[in-house]
This record gives structure tokens, sequence and C-alpha cells, in this order.
């Protein structure tokens, strides 16, 4: 594929996105009360949070694993 087409396609993309997250955004404003939207978001950050962590220490752990075959090897 042509990298100008593919660049074209991306940017498209993104932009579709935006549209649709801000049609998602006017739903949960529109049927949902500013509480209930704040107690949504923090335990979402929360959970990103808490995957972001176990993600990071899964990383380490294997690159430690790697590090050792390889001293082994060695």
């Amino acid at each position: 594929m042509n990298i100008k087409i593919k660049a074209a396609l991306e940017t498209a993309f993104i932009f579709a996105t935006m549209i649709v997250a801000v049609y998602i955004f006017q739903f949960f404003v529109e049927y949902f009360t500013a509480e209930q939207i704040k107690t949504a978001f923090g335990l979402g950050t929360i959970i990103f949070c808490s995957y972001l962590i176990y993600s990071l220490r899964l990383s380490e752990l294997e690159t430690r694993k790697v590090l050792d075959k390889l001293d082994n090897k060695n």
C-alpha cells in the first residue's frame, strides 16, 4: 500500500474515532449523573493503572528470565 494512502487512512480513522468518542460522551452525559460518571471514571482509572503495573512487572520478570537463560548458556 502506498505510504500516502496509508497515512490518509490512519488520519481518517483517528478523526472517526474522535467523532464516535464525542457521541459516546454525549450519551453518558444525557443518561447518567455527574456522580455516576465520576465514579465510573475513577474505577476505570484504578483498573487501568492496575493493568499497567501488572504489565510492567510481567515484562520485567520475562526479561529477567531471558537474561538468566543467556547467562546460563555462557
